[in-house]
């Protein structure tokens, strides 16, 4: 799993960041793995089984990322190589 406890692993205490370096530091990573290791690796190792994936009964905070140009195809690469880059914003809070 991947998460941002501390300054340590980057300065941001920014996921995006961590992974855009995890991808940096081991290229050989594919982009879904990536992704799934800041989204449900994170929640497991927390022992949070109401998060880290999309899923009916389950709790979940929205946001949106600026991906003006990117296809469905490349959503992986996008989101765990952009870092800081990224524009997100808030959606909503649903349940």
């Amino acid at each position: 799993g991947l998460g941002t406890d501390s300054l340590a692993s980057n300065p941001q205490l920014s996921i995006w960041e961590v992974m855009r370096l995890l991808r940096q530091d081991h290229p050989q990573l594919a982009p879904a793995t990536v992704l799934t290791m800041a989204t449900r690796g994170g929640a497991q190792c927390l022992a949070a089984d109401d998060a880290g994936e999309l899923a009916p009964g389950k709790r979940a905070d929205i946001i949106a990322v600026d991906a003006q140009g990117i296809t469905a195809g490349d959503a992986d690469d996008f989101l765990t190589s952009a870092g800081k880059k990224l524009r997100i914003r808030w959606v909503e809070e649903a349940s």
